[in-house]
């Protein structure tokens, strides 16, 4: 039964009620009409005289007597209304803004990357967002045309003469394809690929300029770079302590943040460290767990030899350092590097110290040596393929 059939059934029962009042008490009923009838007459011939003598006017409320109750009585009634019962569950899928605090915070929620691919993605992320003017990174990649060109003619920070290197932008195209990805911002696949045709393609723009600076580009020795340093900073210096770990080692901006410990047992996951036993005879230990490649390979350690061992232990000595101190503190050092090279006379920073190393050490005969290629593709985190894009002439 709906709303207005129900409404009409009380009526019914109103009516049947009221038939029956009367049906009982007609008598009665009709004895009081004929009361009132008289009462009604009295009263019109008072306003009558009214008009008459031009007098005001007064008319008296009629009495009912409380059993009175008419014939055609019917109740008002109100009218049944059926509450929508749903519930107020807010907006169907409401979409966030995807914007750089968004980005970040689910960036840093995300267990399966590296502390340094996050960091990675999340400066990568800011810098986009910055040249594009982007609020909401959802809206903006539907309008390719105009992202690709914002990435394309943006100029740099340090040098607004200069757009970005083609390093950077296939960064910044890594990147979008990556937070489409990972994020799962709602594109059509054929606008998605449009931004991972834009990645590739600079990707090979990439390995072009590479080729082309192997044929072009010269680099200094890298045992006239550490002389170089020596002299300039001195054996105890903190510049020349760095150099020597690169000789070691030759990895990315990863001796920032190098947590000093006394055994491996100390090893805790997700960290980098230098391991200095107390066995002054025993050599320290790289350490290395966060790296840009660190997913697809294996913990790095590499063993200092025993003058490089010597001069970890006088720095710390020097610096009054201690166990789970930093051996040069928590920031990253490609500045630092980029100033103690320009010191000697070098343009240049992290990437020249590998691409000197590398190509000193594959001079002449050694790139046919596949072991010691293979050996030094551990140390710089590098494919021995990848290798030759980034060998130089070398020069003393």
């Amino acid at each position: 039964m709906n709303a207005f059939e129900k409404l009409q059934h009380v009526r019914k029962l109103a009516k049947a009620r009221a038939k029956k009042f009367y049906d009982l008490h007609k008598e009665e009923i009709l004895l009081k009409r004929k009361g009132q009838w008289k009462k009604m007459v009295e009263d019109a011939s008072i306003v009558g005289q009214g008009y008459q003598n031009n007098a005001p006017i007064i008319v008296q409320d009629v009495v009912v007597e409380d059993n009175f109750v008419p014939v055609d009585f019917v109740p008002d009634i109100v009218p049944i209304v059926i509450a929508n019962k749903k519930k107020n569950k807010g907006k169907k899928n409401e979409k966030p803004l995807v914007n750089f605090e968004y980005i970040k915070n689910k960036l840093e929620n995300f267990a399966d990357i590296t502390s340094g691919t996050r960091k990675k993605y999340i400066d990568d992320s800011k810098t986009l967002l910055r040249i594009t003017g982007c609020e909401d990174m959802t809206m903006c990649l539907k309008k390719s045309k105009e992202i690709i060109s914002e990435i394309e003619n943006a100029k740099q920070v340090k040098d607004p003469t200069k757009t970005y290197s083609i390093n950077t932008k296939k960064g910044l195209f890594q990147t979008i394809v990556y937070l489409i990805d990972k994020l799962e911002i709602p594109l059509t696949a054929k606008l998605k690929a449009v931004y991972v045709d834009q990645f590739e393609k600079y990707k090979i723009e990439s390995n072009n300029e590479d080729r082309n600076k192997g044929e072009t580009e010269n680099v200094i020795n890298f045992n006239t770079v550490i002389s170089r340093i020596k002299e300039k900073f001195g054996q105890e210096s903190k510049q020349y302590l760095l150099i020597k770990l690169y000789d070691t080692l030759t990895c990315r901006d990863n001796y920032g943040s190098l947590t000093i410990i006394e055994s491996k047992a100390k090893i805790a996951p997700e960290k980098n460290y230098i391991i200095v036993p107390k066995n002054k005879a025993t050599p320290c230990v790289i350490v290395l767990q966060v790296y840009k490649t660190s997913k697809k390979n294996l913990k790095i350690e590499e063993s200092c030899d025993k003058d490089v061992s010597a001069l970890i232990r006088n720095y710390i000595n020097e610096k009054k350092l201690s166990y789970n101190d930093y051996l040069f503190g928590k920031s990253k050092l490609s500045g630092l590097i980029g100033l103690m090279l320009k010191t000697v006379g070098i343009d240049g920073s992290i990437n020249y110290i590998r691409t000197s190393k590398l190509s000193t050490e594959l001079d002449k005969e050694g790139i046919k040596d596949a072991a010691l290629r293979l050996k030094f593709s551990k140390k710089s985190q590098h494919s021995p393929v990848t290798q030759l894009r980034y060998l130089r002439t070398v020069v003393d």
